[in-house]
Parts: structure tokens; sequence; C-alpha cells
């Protein structure tokens, strides 16, 4: 295709780039485009501009009309003609419409509204009961109850041991005396032995486990006493404990309410100084400049 044709295709349906210096060494060096033939594509009919958009804090969203195009500071190559340039954040809005003529660098700088200061928050009493009850130093004011010694006694064996002896010499005794000349005397010794030792055995046997069982339930007297001290010792350390954190809660809570009043009005004044701000705060701005001149290399 020839230049001219190009050149006739460019100025029909317009372009919206520049033909900068590496774009011209690019169409030199691969097409081999002469110099007249770039000076036109230059001239022909460039519709382009650079919009720039900014802001006080950055970060805002950027829109050009209906759409969002990124975020504050933002720019790109537009075309020429009117755009209504917008920045929102933090439920605030503000825009301005702009003509953008061509081959210029149009600059629009948005300042948003400083945020007031906020009203200084009073923590609900739960949440100081919480906090003291995490941190309240307390000493109760009266001992633990001391629990029993632990219940270790074994079964005693003394009483069972000591009736086989006396009923086996009980029983040897009362064999030998029935017919101490028989032939068989110690036979009868031995049998009444066994038979009056058995019987001491047991007797004996009794007599242990009577003791043992007595010790058992008075331990278990002392330990459902020592049980019945300790929950009313609990509960009373308890209401001290609570009626202390009540105390200390009623203080704290007096606290912030006398440092909330006396923040609220150092805040009432800061915060009409800043919507006075605001008010006085200039529009959008629109500056417009020349686009540098890029040198071919």
């Amino acid at each position: 295709m020839s230049e001219v044709r190009v050149l006739q295709l460019a100025r029909r349906d317009c372009i919206l780039f520049k033909v900068d210096g590496p774009a011209a060494q690019r169409l030199r060096g691969g097409p081999g485009a002469t110099a007249a033939f770039l000076n036109g594509l230059r001239t022909v009919c460039y519709v382009g501009a650079t919009l720039e958009v900014t802001s006080e804090p950055g970060g805002l969203d950027v829109w050009l009309g209906e759409r969002r195009v990124g975020t504050t500071p933002w720019s790109a190559v537009i075309a020429r003609g009117m755009v209504t340039v917008a920045v929102a954040g933090d439920g605030w809005r503000d825009s301005i419409a702009t003509r953008v003529p061509v081959d210029r660098l149009v600059r629009v700088h948005f300042r948003a509204p400083a945020d007031t200061v906020p009203w200084p928050v009073e923590p609900p009493r739960e949440r100081l009961v919480a906090a003291l009850e995490q941190s309240v130093q307390w000493t109760p004011s009266a001992p633990e109850p001391a629990a029993p010694d632990s219940f270790t006694a074994k079964r005693p064996k003394g009483g069972r041991i000591v009736g086989a002896v006396v009923g086996a010499v009980a029983g040897g005794f009362l064999g030998y005396a029935i017919d101490p000349h028989s032939d068989s005397v110690a036979a009868d010794v031995a049998l009444g032995g066994v038979a009056f030792g058995a019987v001491g055995w047991w007797v004996g046997k009794k007599l242990d486990d009577a003791a043992y069982d007595r010790r058992v339930r008075a331990y278990q007297r002392r330990d459902s006493a020592y049980a019945g001290a300790y929950a009313a010792w609990r509960e009373q350390m308890d209401a001290e404990r609570a009626a202390l954190v009540d105390r200390l809660a009623d203080g704290a809570a007096a606290a912030q309410h006398v440092r909330a009043d006396s923040l609220r009005s150092i805040i009432r004044a800061e915060n009409e100084r800043i919507r006075a701000r605001n008010r006085a705060a200039p529009r959008p701005t629109v500056t417009v400049e020349r686009q540098p001149v890029e040198r071919e290399p």
C-alpha cells in the first residue's frame, strides 16, 4: 500500500496513538517509511490526549463516565472531547466535567474531605468486669479449711492372731483337763487346741473388722465435714471477690465516663474545624499543559 493511501486512511479514520520516536524508528527500519510519510502521520489526524487524575489522599477509585478505570494516581491516553471524571471512596464521591483538547496533558486533581474525629466510646460494664476478673489481685480474708489426712489404714490382724493363740491354749488345756491320764491325752490336747484356736481366730477377725469399719466411718465423717466447710468457705470467698470486682468496675466506669466527658468538648471543637476546612476546600482543579515533545533518537 502506498504511503499516500495510508495517509488517506489515517485522515478518514483518525488514530489515537502518537507516532513517537520508537514507532518512527520501527516504521523507518521495517517498511522503509520516508521522512515525509512519518511527518504526515504525526500531523494528519491525531485525536489523542493524556488524562492524569490525582487525589489527596491517594488510592481513590477513578471513574470516566460510568466506567471505573483504576485508582489514583491514574493516567492514560484518551480521545479528545468532553469527559466526566469522578473519584470515590469511603462513601464520598466528587466529579467534574472537563474538555480534553487534542495533543494536551490534562491534569485533574481532587481533594477528599478529611474525616472527623470519632466520639469516645465508653466500654460497657460487662467488658470492664471481665477484664477485672482476669487481672484483679485478691487475697482471701480467711484461710482455706485444712483437708483431712488421706485414709491409708490397712485391716488389722492383731485380734485374729491373739484370738487364735488364746483359743489354742484354752482348747489344749481343756483337752488335757478332761482326762489327764488317758492314753490319747496328746491327741485330745491337739484337737482342743485346733478347734478352739479356729474359734478364737474367727472371733478375733470379727473384732478386727469392726475396728476397721469404725476407722472408715470416722474418716468419712471428717471428709464430709471438710467438704461442707470448704463449700461454705468457697462461697464466702467468691462473694467477697465479686464485691471487690463490682467496686472496682464502678470506679473504672466512673473514670471512663469522666474521661469521655472531658474529651467530648475537645473533639466537638476539632470536628467543627475539620468541617470548616472541608467546606473551604477548593473544587477539583484542572490544568491543561502541552505534552512534552519526544525527540527521535
